[in-house]
């Protein structure tokens, strides 16, 4: 992808500077960087999926070896989510429909903040129930490294619940109906 965008700019730049001036391409380019992203994004999200669908299939729980073809695997899917361009989803709907697609059961007016990392993996174990809101930087953590080994475990957050800025949840955890973890706060794996 990162060649195929050098070898775009590198033949549309000098086209574009002989038809408008140097003036008119760097007045110009804030909104073909724009297009260009509006474009790129559903392309990336198909790629991602399919990457998913491919490599891992569903995410389940499990604990495999560092390394080993699992977490290849999983590895290759986050690098293909990385893709996605997140920050331009960030706090709109587009964040919710695109975990959607990768296997999230996310519910009816979901706000996900900006900083909200959810390249991570392991999205068919990621439940959001209705008017949940995740602040700003918080941590939902359903796959990591421990002990040599990938975990990967189900985090299920009830309706109008509500994570706090920089709050964290681990693996195999529920924070349940109406409920708040509080700015700042880490909810452990299995509570």
């Amino acid at each position: 992808f990162a060649a195929l965008a050098k070898l775009a700019v590198t033949s549309a730049l000098p086209w574009l500077v002989e038809r408008l001036g140097v003036a008119g391409t760097l007045l110009a380019a804030p909104f073909l960087a724009l297009a260009a992203i509006l474009a790129w994004a559903p392309l990336a999200l198909v790629y991602a999926v399919a990457t998913k669908k491919v490599l891992i299939g569903a995410y389940r729980p499990l604990r495999a070896p560092a390394w080993g073809s699992f977490h290849v695997r999983h590895w290759i899917v986050m690098r293909a989510a990385r893709r996605i361009p997140w920050r331009l989803f960030a706090g709109t709907e587009l964040t919710s429909m695109a975990l959607r697609l990768l296997g999230a059961r996310v519910g009816r007016r979901v706000h996900i903040h900006r900083g909200v990392e959810v390249a991570g993996g392991g999205w068919d174990l990621l439940e959001l129930g209705d008017d949940t809101t995740i602040s700003q930087d918080a941590a939902l953590r359903l796959a990591e490294l421990i002990d040599g080994e990938i975990a990967v475990g189900a985090i299920r957050i009830g309706a109008r619940a509500t994570l706090g800025i920089r709050a964290g949840v681990g693996r195999d955890t529920e924070v349940g109906r109406d409920a708040l973890l509080e700015s700042l706060s880490w909810l452990d794996e299995g509570a």
